[in-house]
């Protein structure tokens, strides 16, 4: 996206021009993808924004001393995230097919000028999540991966054995354009997706990226990003919570907007655990 194209959607933010309507027809199916991502609370365990202020940051479990590594998929011009995770002294394995190297330097950075895909192809410069894995930390079970990589998450994460997320400990994510919703073939890859996710962790934190559009149907409205944090069910535990979002660890994308209320994440009925 240009400079220019980036000022004109700040402008149709600003001037609550930039919305979306979704036909009513698909508010069940947009229920049940907001149920999976329904957050729950680690008891015990307190919250921490890690990142940038705006844009970049993510709010996660302040739980680092057990990690031995991170994932950061997806860097673009914001490597703050990257930069505070190797504060705390984790190797960073990072992964961006539209950079040549890391907006800044740092020992624990590794980069890799490479997509991330469903399948592993060396021709197109594309790895998958379990190739990454076997190359890198074949053995390591007490990882954390960041993933923002402008809607191709879906496709990835719908792809990949959840025995592969077993690996992470905490998983950051935004997912992008739920104003697809009543495109079939993208709802059954959301479903899918989320499925995958929620088999060993559950969300513990959700957040609007108030820089995307509105997305709304019904009493429903998110914008067309949200960012989420997972944490794997065998290392905390994780209960229902009334807990309003954003929350006061949160932050706007953009000094101009003001934070998206999810009001909806409060009315919504945890899924049913299989």
């Amino acid at each position: 996206m240009t400079f220019l194209e980036k000022l004109n959607k700040l402008q149709r933010k600003i001037t609550n021009t930039d919305r979306i309507y979704v036909s009513p027809e698909f508010y069940p199916h947009l229920i049940e993808l907001l149920s999976l991502m329904k957050p729950y609370r680690a008891v015990g365990v307190d919250k921490k924004r890690i990142g940038s202020s705006r844009d970049g940051g993510y709010v996660m479990l302040n739980d680092f001393d057990p990690v031995k590594g991170a994932c950061s998929f997806g860097i673009g011009h914001d490597d703050s995230w990257d930069m505070e995770m190797a504060r705390i002294g984790l190797p960073i394995l990072q992964f961006d097919h539209t950079l040549d190297s890391s907006p800044h330097r740092h020992p624990l950075f590794h980069f890799h000028k490479i997509r991330i895909g469903k399948e592993s192809r060396p021709s197109a410069r594309m790895e998958s999540i379990a190739s990454i894995l076997n190359s890198h930390y074949s053995s390591e079970k007490e990882l954390i991966l960041k993933i923002d990589i402008e809607s191709d998450e879906w496709e990835v994460i719908a792809d990949v054995d959840p025995e592969i997320l077993k690996s992470f400990r905490q998983i950051t994510i935004e997912f992008h354009n739920f104003s697809a919703v009543a495109d079939n073939a993208w709802r059954q890859k959301a479903r899918q997706a989320l499925i995958h996710l929620t088999r060993y962790h559950l969300p513990v934190h959700v957040h609007g990226n108030c820089i995307s559009p509105l997305v709304i149907c019904r009493d429903i409205e998110i914008p067309d990003a949200l960012e989420l944090t997972f944490a794997r069910q065998d290392s905390y535990q994780l209960v229902s919570t009334d807990e309003a979002f954003p929350s006061p660890y949160d932050k706007s994308n953009h000094f101009l907007l003001s934070d998206v209320k999810l009001d909806i994440f409060q009315k919504l009925d945890y899924p049913r655990q299989a």
